[in-house]
This record gives C-alpha cells, structure tokens and sequence, in this order.
C-alpha cells in the first residue's frame, strides 16, 4: 500500500478533486486527499496526501502560497477568470505604465478580509458555491482573513500583467485580479495562473500525471514519494524528554507551561508556522535522530483558561 506525499504539477483544465479521482485509479486506494484547491484554470503544485498520509493535510494546507499569473485588463468576468462569461469590456486608459500598476498592487499587501467569490469550491450547506452560481443563485459567505506579504508587477505587455504574488491559504487570486482591475478603473480578470510553491514545496520537484505513472510501470514510484516525516520538515520542532513522550502516547496532556520552556531553552523559531512538532530522541549517541511524537498548534489556544496542552494528533 502506498503511503506518503505525492507533489503533482496540475495541468489546466482539470479540478483538483479530478487530481484526486486520478490517484484514487492510480495507486488503488481510496485514501487521497488534496491539500488546497486549484481552480481548472490554474496549474502547478498540488500536494496529493496518500494512504496514512492523509491524517497530514491539515498540517501541509497550512503553509503560504506562491504564485505567478497574468491578469487581463478591460475584460470583466462574471468567474473573475478566463473560463468565465464576460460581462463588461472596459477601454483601458493611456496613462497605465508599469508604474501605476506596481502602485495599485502594493495597496493589497497586509491583512485583509475577503469574501470568497460566488464562482469557487467554498461550500454552502456542503455544496460548492460554484454549483449555485451556475444555476444563477449568489450565496455570500462571511468574510476571511488572509495575507499578502508581496504582489510584485514583473511586466506589461499590451493589456496583460505578469505579476507574482505570496499569500498565505485561502486566498483567491482571481479576486485579488478582479479587484485590481476595479481600482485601475479599467476592469480585470485572471487570464491564468501557477501555483510555484505552496508550503515546503516547490514546483521544480512537482511532477505531471503522465511522470507519476510512468513512475509506478517502472517500479520507480519511490523516487517521487516524500514521507510523512519529509512532508512536515517544515513545521519547526522542539524535543521533549522521554517521559513526556510517554506521557503523550498514553494520552495523558501535558503541561503548556513545559513546552514554553523547553521552545524557550532551545531557542526554537516558531514564528514560521502555527504548528509545533514534538520530538524525542531515538539514540542519546545520535541527537538528530528523532521520532516524532505529537504535532500542536502553537502558540496553545487559552480561550477556556487551561494549563494543559492539547494535541492535534499523536504518533503512537
């Protein structure tokens, strides 16, 4: 049985549930998971957890994105994107250089609150919104927060704009497009888009469909394969004493006042995740031999006044 990450370039056109049903035929097992949707229109990084590896979704979806696209000016879609019906077609103003769009794209960057657009995978009542909006039905969701740390306006050829941009989960770049359009005045939609990292990977080691399963007749699908430890290399750590791993397993909760002070002893950096993985040693002659016991979030959620830790999952 297959168990582990399998890092997928997707090609356009296809949803990210067709990714899904693909590796579902593919390696047999109905244990697949996605770790955040593509639109059809976008390609790249696609992150399939497989087998065990699906308990690790919610830690691998966590991470930021990276992208790179083209938005169209004076053309509005009813999807925001190119596979939407256009609306409006709007002239585009002389005075737009490269200058003015880097402008207009630095007012995104920071934390925002945005509203998932009728067009996407966000559910109502367990339905896509995309299903109602084909029947001619807007369901508005409540806003979320997301991030821009950087939108950076690489060209301008006629009326489309490279751009890049780094967020964190959950951002919708076709509304990030559309919006840049409304504040150019000129109108926008997303002409396409790639996904060129999200979280620990990147897409020089995302592989097409057609490689994975050339991959799987030669009996090579080990080179393509990350582990679950792989995957989460990312998630900072700090090592726990063996007791306390003990005390873990056997579902015990464990003091927040002692992992504040072990993260503090070991200088650890948890600013780069909202998770924090608890490891032990295997062997005191090889300290970078480590097992992994628990992942938390971190820092710990305080809402109810406790003192204990709560884990997300434990490894037994």
């Amino acid at each position: 049985m297959v168990n582990g990450v399998i890092v997928i370039n997707k090609p356009k056109g296809v949803t990210s549930f067709k990714m899904v049903q693909w590796a579902r035929k593919c390696f047999n097992i109905k244990r697949v998971g996605h770790t955040g949707t593509l639109d059809p229109i976008a390609t790249g990084v696609l992150p399939l957890c497989i087998g065990r590896a699906t308990k690790l979704v919610q830690f691998i979806m966590a991470g930021n994105k990276l992208y790179e696209g083209i938005i169209k000016l004076g053309v509005i879609t009813d999807s925001y994107d190119a596979f939407g019906k256009i609306i409006e077609k709007r002239e585009i103003s002389a005075d737009i250089n490269i200058e003015t769009l880097k402008s207009i794209a630095n007012t995104f960057i920071g934390k925002q609150m945005q509203v998932p657009p009728a067009y996407s995978a966000a559910k109502h009542r367990g339905i896509p919104l995309y299903k109602f909006a084909r029947k001619g039905i807007v369901i508005k969701k409540e806003p979320r927060e997301i991030e821009i740390f950087s939108f950076d306006i690489l060209s301008l050829k006629g009326s489309e704009v490279s751009f890049r941009i780094y967020c964190t989960k959950g951002t919708y770049i076709r509304s990030i497009a559309h919006e840049f359009g409304l504040k150019l005045g000129c109108g926008a939609h997303l002409a396409s888009l790639t996904r060129i990292k999200s979280g620990p990977f990147s897409i020089d080691k995302a592989y097409t469909p057609k490689k994975i399963e050339e991959a799987i007749t030669k009996g090579e699908l080990d080179k393509f394969l990350i582990t679950e430890d792989e995957a989460l290399a990312h998630i900072p750590y700090v090592i726990i004493p063996d007791d306390t791993a003990t005390d873990l397993r056997q579902g015990k909760e464990v003091s927040i006042a002692l992992i504040e002070e072990l993260v503090e002893i070991q200088e650890v950096d948890t600013k780069t995740s909202s998770f924090l993985r608890l490891v032990k040693e295997k062997s005191y002659n090889n300290p970078e031999n480590l097992e992994l016991v628990a992942i938390i979030s971190w820092p710990p959620d305080t809402f109810n006044n406790t003192d204990r830790l709560k884990t997300l999952r434990v490894w037994v």
